[in-house]
């Protein structure tokens, strides 16, 4: 049997499990999955087709569709979300609260003052339905694109939204701005002024990301040096109730040839900030083929410094990124992977000080642009990967894929570490049980088999397990003290 287990276990560490069945877009063309948001849980995913056709199928008005994850199979929440005008881009960018039940919605084509001036939508859940929460938030002129980044607080009270270009009124074009609103109970109200870059050849705002609770705020920019080299950087602010003052010397700039994408996410209490980058050649090099990389820095004595190595390769680009609450797992995907695109999970291992692989990386099929998107739960157990470039009569119908990765954090050296707590009967007919020591709470538990399929998981402590068949199970314990991992026999 040890024998058995020294093979077994090792698959634990290095796989990672579909959750329910692929979702697929609606419509050829469609682009289903150019965006995906989860909710902290992992539990409620929302995925936007901005290319999707009209509940009548004679116009392309963009759509919105919400999952619930209901026994690992992905079951609609309430309706269809469509956008209201032809080519509005409406789905293009989306953004949950945490409990799943307020989404926003970005359509950077919606024409209201003026051509793509662009607009954002919120929505609430509300009777098994998805209701408009307060007024349509609109861009200033024509040709804003505003929209372009959307971001929600935990909560849900607090949007930000960025601009792709800006119009003057007296028609110079500008370079983009960021807006932040909280809301009152009716009606959305700007919070403190706009954030704007008024420098020649600066795209702003293109890239947002606010923290949990939405007092700190990362916008990107992106400095165009010329046709061939791009000055990256990023500003964080934080709200002190009245103002939106600078939080530290970010230090963040990188001169990047053939810039392709851009993207950020903070970590929940803000201090945390990951970048990734697509770009031809290589960093402060000469062009070459599409590469990538992306860096992570931590907030601490009033400056953002480097956290870990940069996550790069020959391979790697990183078009979208995503952290976990805490910062520890990062996802990046890569939608030009030779023809199939990929996407990787990384964790912080505090007794090196760096980023390691967690699991193996995923791969798309052929030209479907597996990565294009990603979005991780607050713990980083669930994964969401967008790939709107799916293939079927033609290109670009689009799925989105689900996995549990949670299992791909067990290994050999954790299986019976937990010394703090005790399951039992072990070999188990039907009931088992979890002792803790005291100070231990016990938040939830996993169950997997030997072939590191998630099977169940629950918050009790006394655990049905009858209708399991007859061998080996692993069993994953979080507590408040953090995750342990046992194994026991069913017989």
């Amino acid at each position: 049997m040890k024998t058995l287990l020294f093979i077994l276990i090792p698959l634990l560490s290095f796989s990672q499990v579909q959750i329910g069945d692929n979702l697929i877009g609606n419509s050829d063309e469609g682009r289903f999955g150019a965006s995906v948001s989860i909710s902290s849980d992992g539990n409620i995913l929302a995925i936007g087709e901005p290319y999707g056709l009209n509940e009548n199928k004679s116009e392309i008005v963009g759509l919105v569709q919400v999952f619930e994850n209901i026994s690992n199979n992905w079951i609609q929440k309430g309706s269809t979300i469509f956008g209201k005008d032809r080519f509005s881009d409406f789905g293009g960018r989306i953004s949950l609260s945490s409990d799943g039940n307020i989404l926003v919605i970005g359509a950077i084509r919606g024409e209201v003052n003026g051509l793509r001036t662009g607009l954002v939508r919120i929505y609430e859940f509300k009777n098994n339905n998805w209701i408009q929460l307060g007024q349509d938030i609109n861009g200033e002129m024509h040709e804003d694109f505003f929209g372009r980044s959307v971001d929600l607080s935990s909560n849900g009270n607090v949007l930000a939204i960025g601009s792709g270009k800006h119009h003057s009124s007296s028609d110079a074009e500008g370079t983009g701005y960021v807006k932040v609103y909280s809301y009152d109970g009716s009606n959305w109200n700007l919070i403190g002024s706009d954030f704007k870059d008024e420098s020649s050849n600066v795209v702003f705002g293109n890239q947002i990301s606010l923290s949990s609770d939405g007092s700190v705020l990362a916008i990107g920019i992106i400095n165009i040096e010329d046709q061939i080299f791009y000055n990256t950087d990023v500003l964080i602010y934080k709200y002190n109730g009245t103002n939106w003052n600078q939080l530290g010397n970010t230090n963040i700039q990188e001169r990047i040839p053939e810039l392709r994408f851009y993207d950020l996410d903070l970590s929940s209490d803000g201090t945390t900030l990951v970048i990734g980058l697509t770009y031809y050649g290589t960093r402060n090099g000469d062009i070459g083929s599409t590469k990538g990389h992306a860096k992570i820095y931590k907030y601490s004595n009033g400056e953002w410094n480097q956290l870990g190595s940069i996550i790069d390769g020959d391979d790697i680009s990183a078009k979208s990124v995503s952290l976990s609450s805490d910062a520890s797992i990062i996802a990046i995907g890569d939608p030009y992977k030779k023809v199939t695109g990929q996407t990787m999970v990384y964790s912080f291992q505090n007794s090196i000080q760096d980023w390691n692989i967690k699991g193996s990386k995923l791969f798309g099929d052929s030209f479907d642009n597996f990565g294009e998107c990603v979005a991780l739960s607050s713990d980083g157990s669930t994964l969401v990967v967008g790939a709107p470039g799916l293939y079927t009569t033609s290109r670009n119908r689009g799925l989105v894929k689900v996995y549990n990765i949670q299992s791909a954090a067990l290994s050999s050296e954790e299986v019976n570490k937990g010394n703090d707590m005790v399951i039992y009967p072990n070999p188990i007919i039907d009931i088992l049980n979890i002792d803790l020591k005291k100070g231990r709470a016990l938040k939830e538990v996993s169950i997997y088999n030997i072939q590191n399929q998630f099977l169940f998981s629950t918050k009790q402590d006394k655990i049905d397990v009858s209708i399991l068949t007859s061998g080996l199970y692993f069993i994953q314990i979080e507590t408040n003290r953090g995750k342990s991992i046992k194994k026991f026999i069913k017989e």
